[in-house]
């Protein structure tokens, strides 16, 4: 009579964490904290009263930022103070103003320089989230968002440019 022995490994478990750069400005929440490789892990950035979430430590902007874990991990978020008002304030995306702000229904952005190639205007709500994108064609100095479809609140209009990024705060009163 033949004898089998069975040979179980265990699986590895990996952790990860999700970090703010300044816990001031803003927490990460990870969705578990041990997971198996393969597994997707979903962070998400919140941004405190006068922040707004800027970027991952992986290089990502996306929030929630979803990553295949491979091993234990540690990533980091980092928040920057949001712009108070609605005058133009050059930043390293360039100047652009926000009218009517408040906003009901629309709002319109005008750049003070035209957009360049890759120009790209987003609105994040107070969480950091992405609520509306618009790609900006070359030459472009004024854009209409329909921000209608948006619930009332406080949001962060973005301008991402080849320079950098600038930023101000929209009130919409829908």
């Amino acid at each position: 009579m033949a004898r089998y022995t069975a040979v179980f490994e265990t699986a590895a478990q990996y952790r990860v964490e999700g970090r703010s750069d300044d816990e001031a400005m803003g927490y990460v929440t990870v969705d578990d904290s041990v997971y198996y490789e393969g597994d997707t892990a979903v962070l998400e950035a919140y941004a405190a009263e006068g922040y707004v979430f800027d970027h991952w430590s992986t290089g990502d902007t996306a929030n929630p930022l979803r990553l295949a874990v491979a091993g234990d991990m540690v990533v980091t978020a980092y928040f920057v103070r949001q712009e108070v008002g609605i005058a133009a304030a050059e930043g390293a995306g360039g100047a652009f103003v926000l009218s009517p702000n408040p906003a009901r229904g629309q709002v319109t952005a005008t750049l003070t320089e035209a957009a360049g190639s890759g120009t790209v205007l987003a609105v994040r709500d107070a969480a950091g989230r992405e609520v509306l994108r618009r790609e900006l064609a070359r030459g472009t100095r004024k854009c209409v968002l329909d921000v209608s479809v948006l619930p009332s609140g406080t949001y962060f209009v973005m301008l991402t440019t080849a320079k950098g990024t600038s930023t101000r705060k929209l009130i919409i009163e829908n």
